[in-house]
């Protein structure tokens, strides 16, 4: 049985289409949490491709990272996205509940098309 499949308009008026990679924002991480605790979370959820937090440098400890208590999880388009983001909303990880929106950060693979084209 085949499923139909329709592109519906983005609420907030986001003409990027559904079916290109997307990311979510997702703020409030525990500062222990890292790379591979947040793909765990994410990681049996429709379309999900990769999640990293992002880490700064440790002013009083030259060569350490700490983390900046947020990160990003690339999905492979916008509905997995949103459905991720409906399925994961407020749920605690490592203490802390997570916040998350729709991301207008350019997933990898959009910036090295975009890199691809400038050349």
């Amino acid at each position: 049985q085949a499923e139909a499949h329709t592109e519906l308009a983005d609420e907030e008026g986001d003409d990027t289409p559904a079916h290109a990679a997307a990311s979510l924002f997702v703020k409030n991480l525990n500062f222990e949490t890292d790379d591979n605790s947040l793909h765990e979370a994410f990681k049996d959820l429709k379309g999900f491709r990769k999640a990293t937090v992002r880490y700064r440098t440790d002013a009083n400890r030259p060569g350490e990272k700490l983390s900046s208590g947020f990160g990003f999880v690339e999905f492979k388009d916008k509905k997995c996205a949103k459905s991720g983001s409906k399925a994961m909303q407020g749920i605690i990880l490592d203490g802390h509940a997570l916040e998350i929106k729709m991301s207008d950060r350019k997933t990898a693979s959009k910036r090295d098309k975009e890199e691809n084209d400038e050349s």
